[in-house]
C-alpha cells in the first residue's frame, strides 16, 4: 500500500496509470505515452514512481525515456516542431532547415520559446525517408521541405498555436 499523504501528483498519476493497465508487457509504454500526451513531458517524480512500481533502478526507466524521441524530460511548448536528421534527411539538407527554423524562431534546437509556445527539436528519424527532408509539427508531416518553405511552417505554427 502506498502512502497518499504529501505524495506528488505526478507520482500518484503514474502509479494509477501503472495499476490500471492490464498487460505487464506494454505497461511502461502505456504510462509514458499517457503522461507525455497529458503533460508534454515525463517528470522526475513520475520516473521515480515507475521505477518503484516496476521494481527496477531509476536509471533504467530514465534511460528508456531518453532513448525514445517521443518522450521529453522537460516540458515542451504547445507546438512541437521536429526536424528529422536521419541519414536521408541529413543528406538532403536538414541542417539548413534547422538553421532557418532557429533564425526565424529565435531559439536553438532543443529550446522552447520564452513564451512557452514553440519547441524546436532535431530528431533521429521519423521513418519517411522517401520524403526527405521531413519536418513534423504536431500531427502534420511535411515532406521534401525546402528552406523557402520553413517560413510558411513557422507561420502555420504561430497561427495554430493561437487558435
Amino acid at each position: 500500500m502506498h502512502e497518499a499523504q504529501n505524495e506528488n501528483p505526478c507520482s500518484t498519476e503514474a502509479r494509477m496509470l501503472w495499476e490500471s493497465h492490464p498487460d505487464p508487457a506494454g505497461r511502461l509504454f502505456f504510462v509514458l505515452n499517457s503522461l507525455q500526451e497529458r503533460h508534454r513531458f515525463i517528470s522526475s517524480e513520475a520516473i521515480d514512481e515507475l521505477a518503484r512500481e516496476a521494481g527496477v533502478e531509476r536509471d533504467e526507466v530514465e534511460s528508456f525515456v531518453r532513448f525514445f524521441d517521443a518522450y521529453s524530460l522537460e516540458a515542451v511548448g504547445d507546438c512541437l516542431i521536429e526536424v528529422c536528421d536521419g541519414t536521408a534527411c541529413h543528406a538532403r539538407g536538414s541542417n539548413r532547415l534547422l538553421q532557418k527554423f532557429e533564425s526565424l524562431l529565435g531559439i536553438r534546437e532543443g529550446e522552447t520559446s520564452a513564451d512557452g509556445r514553440i519547441t524546436l527539436r532535431r530528431v533521429h528519424c521519423v521513418g519517411s525517408c522517401s520524403s526527405a527532408p521531413v519536418v513534423v509539427m504536431g500531427d502534420e508531416t511535411f515532406g521534401k521541405v525546402r528552406v523557402s518553405r520553413v517560413c510558411d511552417i513557422v507561420g502555420r505554427a504561430m497561427r495554430d498555436d493561437t487558435d
